[in-house]
């Protein structure tokens, strides 16, 4: 099972041009992203905010988070599935957190991979067929499994609330299409987080949701500084 998954993990990267991880997090690469305020919500503008300055030169934000890549396969992690229910517990008792700190107006925890314990959770709110390098196999969804989660009524209800609270974290109404960009709610350029939710989009076959996620990229311009393995769910 890790050979195959890891296999698929060499062609993937292999398709979209991506080098070895190791070779990928000392690329430099550098792509203006647009970022949004309410001042500037209908006109997005290029900003280098979130860019780091090194010893190696100024890297992007989305290439300093690479190592984030969920096809990343870490030999070291546990590698086995966790089940579908135990995916849908974790998911459904996540969902409830993101619900809190929505209330709460801290939306930024959504938006991006913060400092706080809750905003880590792609792996099980937007599970992939595909290892990743902070959870392994353990969150790993194949065929069988996506099925059995397809089936089930409550999972798939909590799935896509969670890609439309996470969407309106990025101001914006995944239904309506429609800006909801102010001082909390807005794009900060983690496309980490939105590749994968594309990818598991497309896995769950949610096709009006992924229509109207490419429509907000597309909306907003950002399709040319997205990660190049993210292109592939476009």
């Amino acid at each position: 099972m890790v050979s195959k998954i890891f296999q698929r993990y060499l062609q993937v990267t292999a398709s979209v041009g991506l080098k070895t991880p190791i070779q990928a997090t000392t690329t430099s690469v550098i792509r203006a992203c647009p970022l949004f305020s309410p001042a500037t919500a209908q006109q997005p503008v290029s900003l280098t905010a979130g860019r780091s300055a090194t010893s190696e030169g100024t890297r992007s934000y989305s290439t300093i988070f690479r190592k984030k890549l969920p096809y990343y396969q870490n030999s070291s992690l546990p590698s086995k599935f966790v089940g579908v229910e135990a995916l849908a517990l974790k998911q459904e008792a996540h969902l409830k957190k993101l619900q809190s700190l929505a209330r709460e107006g801290l939306w930024k925890h959504l938006q991006r991979h913060t400092e706080h314990a809750d905003s880590g959770f792609d792996w099980w709110m937007f599970p992939v067929d595909l290892p990743s390098r902070m959870q392994g196999e353990r969150y790993t969804v194949d065929r069988q499994a996506i099925s059995l989660l397809q089936s089930n009524p409550t999972f798939m209800d909590n799935y896509r609330q969670g890609v439309l609270l996470i969407a309106e974290s990025w101001g914006w109404d995944l239904i309506n299409r429609q800006d909801l960009t102010d001082q909390e709610k807005r794009w900060t350029g983690y496309d980490v987080r939105l590749g994968k939710m594309l990818h598991s989009l497309k896995l769950f076959q949610q096709v009006d949701l992924h229509r109207n996620l490419v429509y907000f990229i597309d909306k907003h311009h950002l399709k040319g500084c997205l990660e190049p393995w993210i292109h592939q769910y476009l």
